[in-house]
């Protein structure tokens, strides 16, 4: 299991809190099991899978945050009668 200590020391991650960590660290690796499954996938150094888990981990927090953004703004303009 790729460490939080990892994800914020050598990867120098910061969107996700330790809270959030087991989470995240999950939704990322079964994504990475599908495409070592899917595709011959070779790691050049130790810690290559683990920085590719911070990766996926980061952009999958990042996305979720800007689609509740996005919801959040439309539903604010519904409640104000705005169509933009």
């Amino acid at each position: 299991m790729t460490s939080y200590e990892f994800y914020v020391c050598k990867y120098g991650g910061k969107a996700i809190q330790p809270d959030e960590w087991q989470t995240a660290y999950a939704d990322a690796d079964a994504l990475i099991r599908r495409y070592e499954r899917l595709y011959r996938v070779e790691y050049s150094t130790d810690s290559a899978r683990d920085t590719a888990v911070c990766a996926i981990a980061d952009a999958q927090r990042r996305f979720a945050g800007q689609r509740h953004d996005w919801q959040r703004k439309r539903k604010l303009r519904r409640q104000h009668g705005s169509s933009h």
